[in-house]
């Protein structure tokens, strides 16, 4: 399974795709380093902070709660190449042939996608944090979620980064999501684009149906996975223990968006899965 996986990842980053990905998200994040810089020391008319506010953190919370929300988006196109490439120009029939099960193959197509996600949410964090660091330098985070009841939560550096670290790595779990959507597409379409663009298609959709504004729609919008995928902005904290006095941790909402985007990861794995090892791929 490593030399598969290790083989798939060398023919995938071999594509064009990918690193395209890559400079958008740097694109993005530079531009939007600058805008944020300069609306940095705006701030709330009914509140006065000592010193500037802008610093490594801010500026990556500032991306994880604006540009990060691109993400599962960009995923999509590179996710459905995995599968829908290779049915398109002929390669999946030649590797079917080797003595490799159907199932390890599309394992180690699918370790892919998940390594490659996974990357794309790494590189946002320790480029955002890292460069606004070195520019910016350290100082604490001040969270402006919390003005709406009256206060403001101020998190050391320490405290920012690893709640910044659990935000990034639940944006993970939702861009892996939508990533196996486009991947199990790939499954049923011999092209490389039509299984990204079909899930974006799908999700966009999925987004504009759940905020109408209907009963039927309340009822049916938790079951709906695009309702899960920005939660990661929920994983920074807003208030304080009242016992402890600490910072109190959102166990119960990074239990509940794990456990959704578990299950449609799930679903759509096996989906996929079971297209893949029933495919006919000899026409």
């Amino acid at each position: 399974m490593i030399l598969l996986v290790r083989h798939e990842l060398t023919k995938f980053y071999r594509r064009f795709t990918p690193y395209v990905i890559y400079a958008v998200i740097l694109c993005f994040k530079q531009g939007g380093g600058h805008h944020f810089a300069r609306a940095a020391g705006r701030g709330a008319p009914d509140y006065e902070v000592v010193g500037s506010p802008l610093n490594g953190v801010f500026l990556c919370n500032m991306v994880l709660v604006s540009i990060a929300l691109l993400l599962p988006y960009m995923a999509l196109v590179a996710a459905g190449e995995v599968l829908g490439v290779e049915g398109s120009v002929g390669t999946l029939r030649t590797l079917l042939v080797r003595p490799r099960s159907r199932s390890a193959i599309w394992f180690a197509k699918f370790i892919t996608v998940l390594i490659y996600t996974l990357s794309l949410c790494a590189l946002m964090y320790v480029t955002s944090l890292g460069l606004g660091t070195l520019v910016f330098g350290r100082g604490p985070l001040w969270q402006p979620t919390a003005l709406e009841q009256g206060s403001m939560v101020m998190l050391t550096f320490g405290e920012a980064t690893r709640y910044l670290a659990l935000s990034y790595a639940v944006l993970g779990a939702a861009v892996f999501t939508t990533a196996t959507l486009a991947f199990c597409l790939g499954s049923f379409f011999d092209s490389g684009l039509a299984p990204g663009f079909t899930a974006l298609a799908i999700v966009i959709t999925l987004q504009i149906v759940t905020n109408l504004q209907f009963d039927w729609v309340a009822t049916i919008k938790p079951y709906c996975f695009t309702s899960y995928l920005s939660d990661f902005t929920k994983m920074m904290p807003t208030e304080f223990d009242p016992v402890t006095n600490a910072l109190k941790f959102p166990r119960e909402a990074l239990l509940h968006t794990l456990r959704a985007c578990g299950i449609y990861i799930a679903v759509f794995a096996a989906i996929g899965l079971g297209r893949f090892v029933r495919r006919d791929v000899t026409c």
